[in-house]
């Protein structure tokens, strides 16, 4: 649940110019998706930025988290016809890798930069968590379409825009407390996260306050409730 804003600012200065030039050769990440796992598992990530052409390895900081490269994940930049040909032009502004949390690792948010011949990229969050972790599934943006879930569970999904109301629900016992959270500031997303959580018969029963992203109910009713999100 992210977007991203970049801006450049620049000056034309014969005396600038080998200095830009330098700077704009070193590798940039903009995204990473998903953007974290459960300890003990081993994730598929796919990075996007610039130059991320020739990447050798994933610089983690800390300890627990290793990783192997597979390749790059871009769109087909170009498309051949004819018998006998056929390929794909590499993008450079993607990447895959795997990465591989030991069941020691700390959990919370750790920082990933990726080397390139080029040189190491900006950091990026990476989340390590305790609990299993399943990306969202649309259609969900609908009670009646809500994605189903099982506790405990970390979901990482896209709030797309501010209309973009996305619907999971779980099966859920009177007396079990129910805590629900958005990383939104652990993970550098500015969606300004609101929460709503409903019983069985659709009624909302806990809603957070103004700004808020976190939910702390007490279940007093058998059923099954659906959690939703939105800017």
């Amino acid at each position: 649940m992210r977007t991203s804003t970049r801006v450049a600012l620049g000056l034309v200065l014969p005396l600038l110019v080998p200095s830009l030039a330098h700077a704009q050769a070193f590798p940039t990440l903009s995204a990473t998706a998903p953007q974290g796992g459960q300890r003990g598992t081993t994730v598929s990530i796919a990075f996007t930025g610039d130059r991320l052409a020739g990447a050798s390895a994933l610089v983690f900081d800390g300890s627990g988290l290793s990783a192997t490269i597979t390749g790059h994940t871009g769109q087909k930049m170009a498309t051949f016809s004819g018998a006998g040909v056929s390929g794909d032009i590499p993008d450079a502004g993607r990447l895959a890798a795997e990465i591989a949390i030991a069941e020691d690792a700390a959990v919370g948010v750790r920082f990933v930069r990726v080397s390139t011949p080029e040189g190491v990229s900006n950091a990026l969050p990476f989340v390590v968590g305790d609990f299993p972790e399943v990306p969202e599934t649309e259609p969900n943006n609908a009670a009646d379409a809500a994605q189903e879930v099982w506790l405990p569970v970390t979901v990482t999904g896209t709030v797309t825009s501010v209309d973009d109301e996305d619907y999971y629900h779980f099966a859920a016992t009177a007396g079990q407390r129910i805590l629900c959270a958005a990383a939104t500031t652990q993970t550098g997303s500015p969606l300004d996260a609101y929460l709503r959580l409903l019983d069985p018969d659709g009624k909302e029963v806990s809603t957070p306050g103004a700004g808020s992203s976190s939910i702390d109910h007490t279940i007093t009713v058998d059923g099954t409730y659906t959690l939703a999100i939105r800017e």
